[in-house]
């Protein structure tokens, strides 16, 4: 059986620079693209580049931010207490745990009105290999169906930051004192048609689309 070699380096840029082009042109800005399964070097870099002339989404990095945040905004409905009483440590310093940390210090910046750069300070990353340890059962589908339809039903033909923030947000209210008191920081998933419902319009309803 004969495989084509993958694409690499310049060939690839040149393949994606076509695609993307060809998708623009031919179903216009509103198409939105998921960079599914692109290994995060190269997602990190697509986004980058895109980002300002495409409406893309990553969900291994973006779909993971808004999980993981929302996840904490939940445990800290436990103890009463919002994001800015704390600081998080990241054991690495790879892409995905730098996107989780600057979701979580664009949602500090937001609740607290602070300037973006004093809520980094609440955020530690060390360039280390160590386990990483969930709150719970964290999935990437509570997020990335229901930010999907916001994009869709907005009419965006961008992502941004306040989107991400909005789904995360909607997620995190989905969670109540019944969940917590059972120790669950997301709500069952069997809810996920009501949780999508509610991020996608949360999404749809968030600025600067």
């Amino acid at each position: 059986m004969w495989v084509q070699k993958r694409a690499t380096g310049r060939e690839f840029a040149e393949l994606m620079n076509e695609f993307m082009s060809a998708v623009k042109q031919n179903y216009g800005e509103k198409v939105l693209i998921q960079f599914e399964d692109f290994a995060n070097h190269n997602a990190f870099d697509l986004l980058a580049k895109y980002s300002p002339t495409h409406l893309v989404f990553k969900d291994d990095i973006q779909g993971t931010a808004s999980v993981v945040l929302a996840g904490l905004i939940s445990a800290l409905k436990l103890v009463g207490e919002s994001l800015a009483d704390h600081r998080f440590l990241f054991l690495g310093a790879g892409e995905a745990g730098t996107g989780i940390a600057e979701l979580i210090a664009l949602e500090i910046s937001k609740q607290t009105r602070a300037p973006l750069e004093e809520a980094r300070k609440k955020i530690w990353l060390v360039d280390s290999k160590g386990w990483i340890v969930s709150l719970s059962q964290s999935n990437n589908a509570y997020i990335f169906p229901g930010l999907g339809l916001g994009l869709i039903i907005s009419g965006a033909i961008r992502v941004h930051d306040d989107m991400l923030l909005a789904a995360s947000e909607a997620l995190a209210a989905e969670i109540t004192l019944e969940h917590i008191e059972k120790g669950l920081t997301y709500p069952p998933f069997t809810n996920i048609r009501k949780i999508s419902a509610h991020n996608a319009a949360k999404v749809r309803g968030s600025q600067n689309i």
